[in-house]
C-alpha cells in the first residue's frame, strides 16, 4: 500500500516537474533562444523503476546498459538480497543489491536480472536452501517491503558501480578486492 503511494507521489513530481520543463522550452522558444534538449532525464511511472547507466571508466558496460525494472524484477532481487544479506546493514544490503544491477550491466555476466540471479553458483542463497527459509521469516513481508524500497532507490542511483562479486568468508577468487562491509567482502572485476 505505501509503495503504491510512494509511486503515485513520484510519478505526480515527474509531472510537475515535467510540466515546468516544457513551458520554459515553449517560453524560450517564443523567445527565440535555443535552448538544449534535457539530458538524463528519467522516465518514472508507476510499475517500473528506471536503472541509471554505468559510467564507461568503471564497469566494461554492454551496450544495451539502459534497462527498466519489471516488479518481478524488483522482488526477485529484493528476495535474492534478504536471502544473502538478511542479517546486514542496509549499507550491505544495497551493496549487494549493487552487485546484481552491476552485473546485468557488465559483460561476462548475463544481461538480465532473473538470469544473474540463476546463474548457477552465482549467489549461495539459490543454491543452497536459504532463500526458501526467507519464506519463513515472520517479518517477511516488511524485510520484503524494505528491500524491495533500497531495490527501487539503487536502480534510480546506483551507490557503487564497481562491485560485481561478494563473499561472507573473505575475499573471493574472483574479481580485485575492494572492502568489507559488515559480514561480506567485496570485490570488482
Amino acid at each position: 500500500m505505501k509503495m503504491k503511494r510512494y509511486f503515485k507521489l513520484i510519478a505526480c513530481l515527474m509531472a510537475i516537474v515535467s510540466l515546468f520543463v516544457l513551458v520554459g522550452v515553449i517560453t524560450d522558444s517564443k523567445n527565440s533562444k535555443t535552448i538544449e534538449e534535457p539530458k538524463n532525464i528519467t522516465p518514472i511511472t508507476t510499475t517500473h523503476v528506471s536503472v541509471k547507466a554505468l559510467k564507461a571508466d568503471t564497469v566494461q558496460a554492454k551496450p544495451a546498459v539502459a534497462k527498466l525494472l519489471s516488479d518481478d524484477e524488483i522482488y526477485l532481487i529484493a528476495l535474492c538480497t534478504m536471502g544473502e544479506a538478511e542479517g546486514e546493514p542496509d549499507s550491505g544490503k544495497r551493496l549487494v543489491i549493487d552487485t546484481i544491477l552491476n552485473r546485468v550491466d557488465c559483460e561476462g555476466f548475463p544481461d538480465n536480472v532473473a538470469d544473474v540471479i540463476y546463474q548457477p553458483n552465482a549467489f549461495e542463497c539459490m543454491q543452497n536452501g536459504r532463500i526458501d527459509r526467507c519464506f519463513d521469516n515472520p517479518n517477511y513481508m516488511e524485510m520484503m517491503d524494505h528491500i524491495s524500497q533500497l531495490v527501487k532507490e539503487e536502480a534510480l542511483d546506483r551507490k557503487n558501480v564497481d562491485v560485481t562479486y561478494f563473499c561472507a568468508y573473505g575475499y573471493s577468487d574472483y574479481g580485485t578486492p575492494l572492502f568489507k562491509v559488515g559480514n561480506h567482502y567485496f570485490s570488482t572485476n
